[in-house]
């Protein structure tokens, strides 16, 4: 308590005696979900991942797919096109890398304007 022009004041302050910054708000997360395929996936277990990809990607949610070549299963640049061809109108594919015989590559949505 301090004196001023005759009248006692108190200054109620935050603990540390400095009062705090304002926060800044939270810069948003670009959330990535993650889709393995095997080359020997049958064809209807195929269609169920990418309808799951595309509800991914009509939410805005980037998808990243590791594709996994085995021996007597499709081609991987087959499975590749065939993946990017069924996705191509709700994203955009980025380049990955292969890591002998896994490819890995992401389809990230389109923005919406």
């Amino acid at each position: 308590m301090s004196e001023h022009n005759g009248t006692a004041f108190c200054r109620i302050m935050p603990l540390g005696g400095k009062p705090k910054p304002e926060k800044q708000a939270p810069k948003p997360v670009e959330s990535t979900k993650e889709l393995e395929i095997n080359s020997t996936i049958d064809p209807h277990d195929l269609g169920i991942k990418l309808k799951k990809a595309e509800k991914f990607l009509q939410k805005g949610i980037r998808v990243q797919f590791t594709l996994t070549f085995r021996a007597g299963g499709k081609n991987n640049m087959e499975l590749y096109e065939s993946i990017t061809q069924e996705l191509q109108d709700l994203g955009t594919p980025v380049p990955g890398l292969q890591k002998g015989r896994k490819l890995s590559f992401a389809i990230k949505p389109k923005s919406k304007k």
